[in-house]
């Protein structure tokens, strides 16, 4: 019980003066990276396997009437509430697939060559995994802080 209690306590010290190292000195971020952060605290992100979307495609969405047309064609929805002053969103559709158990998973993003790189993943079901058998058309939506950089949205293995 002791030797638990002095290792809980050396880990909130180092955890105390880790924090008050970083106060001190601030990491140095290139904005482009503070600018690609996740939209809000509470992440804007939105999935589904129902997309009126058979083919694969990826949209850079930047301005409010992109993102409504976007939600009542592509979704088959209304548009949910988007800043399009201080984000940009991006939609990823992965056209139709034979089976449940498919998603879009966003990546954190990265600056390459002087642009900004939305990365993504398409998850699938594992091999011998029960799924639904069901067409269906999974999609991700994600909101990102807007960046003065040129966007790019990259797929990832």
């Amino acid at each position: 019980m002791i030797a638990a209690a002095a290792a809980l306590s050396l880990l909130l010290a180092a955890d105390a003066a880790h924090a008050a190292s970083k106060s001190k000195t601030p990491a140095k971020e290139t904005p482009s990276m503070i600018e690609l952060s996740p939209a809000d605290a509470s992440p804007q992100q939105w999935t589904g396997t129902a997309s009126n979307e058979s083919k694969a495609r990826s949209l850079i969405i930047s301005d409010r009437a992109s993102w409504e047309r976007a939600w009542k064609t592509s979704i088959g929805a209304d548009a949910p509430a988007a800043d399009f002053a201080k984000h940009v969103a991006v939609a990823v559709f992965l056209g139709t697939r034979n089976t449940g158990g498919y998603s879009v998973e966003f990546l954190e993003p990265r600056v390459a060559d002087g642009k900004a790189v939305i990365r993504f993943r398409e998850k699938k079901p594992g091999k011998g995994r029960m799924v639904i058998q069901v067409l269906t058309n999974p999609y991700g939506v994600k909101l990102f802080r807007k960046t003065t950089l040129k966007l790019s949205i990259a797929q990832e293995p």
